[in-house]
């Protein structure tokens, strides 16, 4: 009888135990970050003379460059970013960049890249990479940068 009782007693506490709730499962990681735009080109140094927009030679071995990995990469698409250094009026500058821009651009589809895959925008002064107190950092703020999308 004892051991009736004791499995009369084992079995009432299996059946009278409540379930235990199970947890909802963790939330899902966020997604990672889009990717940062990857400059593939940028045409610092003397790629454009002072309050002009025409590529001096080394600017077109520069952007050279970019077609190479364009043609290489047929789906890739690019923004072309025209920069100034910090002389004259911002309205100025804004227009000099545009026109930087235009012309990298230009000369790349003169090299055989669909004017379809490019894209330019232009920042003035407003993005220097290098001091404008010196002539040599103002040469290098005469620029384009050549972003893959």
């Amino acid at each position: 009888m004892l051991v009736g009782g004791l499995l009369g007693w084992a079995a009432g506490q299996y059946l009278c135990e409540e379930e235990k709730p199970v947890p909802p499962p963790p939330p899902p990681p966020p997604p990672p970050p889009p990717p940062a735009p990857r400059k593939i080109e940028s045409l610092t140094g003397p790629s454009f003379e002072f309050n002009r927009a025409v590529l001096t030679t080394e600017g077109r071995t520069h952007v050279d460059h970019a077609v190479q990995i364009m043609r290489a990469s047929p789906t890739m698409r690019v923004v072309v970013e025209g920069h100034t250094d910090s002389v004259g009026s911002h309205d100025y500058n804004m227009k000099l960049s545009e026109r930087r821009a235009n012309a990298a651009r230009d000369y790349m589809v003169e090299k055989g890249i669909s004017a379809s895959r490019i894209k330019t925008a232009w920042y003035g002064e407003t993005r220097p990479v290098a001091s404008n107190a010196t002539a040599a950092g103002r040469a290098k703020n005469r620029r384009v940068d050549i972003v893959a999308e």
